[in-house]
Parts: structure tokens; C-alpha cells; sequence
């Protein structure tokens, strides 16, 4: 499917953001990586609230999954057209201190309607949450401040963008981790959307 034209008008704005920070010496850039933000902020929001629900919060995220996830967008493994064209206009050297300062800001608070929505309708139902709930924990843990190394923060995540990435690892169109895929194949559409709604609205 083509890109939309506000799809290529985010794109462009991000790579004009990136231009003039590629161009400034290496040791500046890394000191500097918050100047890259504005890059992102195109389509991940000013304040660290998406434009489009279908796109992940950044801000405050793992900063050594962002990493990974920039250089799966950089080399096609993870395949999104407007990513791998902005990852690839990183340079190589200076992803992790993007990922750093994309980690470093505050995770965005989410609005009492965005909050409700998530709910609806399944979990108000279960006080301790889907009966899967635990297998995600495991790694996800229960302090939404906090995430084993190398893992997402899903705790405030938006749900549209948790139940794409659930249905991509199900149909192995997102590819980038072998346990996910397995995990998600396990478990049924209906969780999927439990578990989704559960982590989205905490």
C-alpha cells in the first residue's frame, strides 16, 4: 500500500529535522541527541503523545529496545517504510544516543478519556487482569516504571498500537523476535484484546 500523503509529509519533516544534526560533528551530536527529537516528534508527538493511536509512545521507552528496533528498521528485518527511511538517516554511530535521550524523556500521561477507552469493554470485568496476563508479566514485570533490560514498556502503551504488534507477531508479519511470535500464537484473539486493554489503560 502506498504511503498517505500525511505519511510523506511526516517523513518529510522528520528528515529535514535530521539534516541539520547529521551534518554537526560526531562528538556534538552525541552530546546533543535531544536535537533529534524533533525528528521524531513529526509523527510520535511534541510532548510524547502520538498523532495517530496505530504509533507507539517513545518517550521514556526502554532505551536498549529502541536501539534494537531502530536497527531492525535500518536494515529492513522490521519492515515499515517511513521508519526504515528515517533509521536509515540516522548515522549508524549515533543510534544509541538517540535511543538514550528518546528513553530518557518522561513517559506521557494519558488522558482520563484515553484511560476509559482502554478499558472498555473486558477489563473492569477482571480485577487481576486476562489469565495470560502472568506469561506477559514475566518479562514486561508489574512496575510499569521499569522493564527488564531489552524489553518494552507496555504499561500505558496505546492499545490500537498493542493489538497491531500482537496480531503481527501471530501472523509472523513482524518477524524481530522468535518468542514473541510463539507466545502469541498461544494465546486467542479475544486475550490478545484483554491483555491489550489491560496494559493500556494502567
Amino acid at each position: 500500500m502506498p504511503p498517505s500523503s500525511n505519511s510523506l509529509k511526516y517523513l518529510f519533516l522528520g528528515l529535514s529535522a535530521l539534516a541539520t544534526w547529521i551534518q554537526a560533528p560526531p562528538s556534538q551530536a552525541q552530546t546533543n541527541a535531544q536535537q533529534t527529537i524533533a525528528s521524531c516528534s513529526a509523527c510520535h508527538g511534541e510532548d510524547g503523545s502520538p498523532k495517530d493511536s496505530r504509533l507507539p509512545v517513545i518517550w521514556g521507552q526502554n532505551s536498549t529496545y529502541l536501539q534494537k528496533q531502530l536497527m531492525s528498521y535500518r536494515s529492513g528485518q522490521r519492515d515499515n517504510q517511513i521508519m526504515g527511511s528515517m533509521a536509515e538517516s540516522v548515522p549508524k554511530d549515533l543510534i544509541p544516543s538517540l535511543a538514550q535521550e528518546l528513553s530518557n524523556h518522561s513517559w506521557p500521561t494519558k488522558s482520563h478519556e484515553d484511560m476509559e477507552i482502554a478499558k472498555e469493554p473486558v477489563v473492569n470485568s477482571r480485577a487481576s487482569g486476562p489469565k495470560s496476563l502472568g506469561l506477559c508479566l514475566s518479562c514486561h514485570t508489574t512496575d510499569p516504571s521499569t522493564t527488564a533490560d531489552g524489553t518494552p514498556r507496555l504499561w500505558g502503551q496505546n492499545l490500537e498500537y498493542l493489538l497491531d504488534q500482537m496480531s503481527a507477531f501471530t501472523q509472523d508479519d513482524r518477524t524481530t523476535n522468535e518468542s514473541m511470535s510463539a507466545i502469541m500464537k498461544t494465546i486467542s484473539k479475544n486475550e490478545q484484546n484483554e491483555i491489550a486493554r489491560f496494559f493500556s489503560s494502567h
